[in-house]
């Protein structure tokens, strides 16, 4: 897979990261993810979206990885992300 298909894949499940955590515990997940840690000036999904933005394309799998081990994908975001629809 190339680096814009996969990054435009993980987007979606590292923006709904915003839903489920705090300002103060978003620089953990996202260094426990691999991504870049930046300012608490902005909304959390003004920063979220920043930190993956700034990710370098070579980092792309590891997050991926991370974000498999840390925060599963459930049976419909499987299905989507496999075929590109939605159930």
């Amino acid at each position: 897979m190339d680096s814009a298909a996969l990054r435009e894949l993980l987007r979606l499940h590292v923006i709904r990261l915003v839903s489920s955590n705090t300002h103060s515990t978003l620089p953990a997940v996202c260094d426990r993810l691999g991504l870049p840690v930046l300012g608490s000036e902005s909304s959390k999904r003004e920063r979220v979206s920043a930190s993956f933005q700034s990710l370098a394309d070579a980092d792309l799998p590891r997050v991926a990885e991370r974000l498999l081990k840390f925060h599963p994908l459930t049976a419909q975001d499987r299905l989507r992300s496999w075929c590109g629809r939605t159930f």
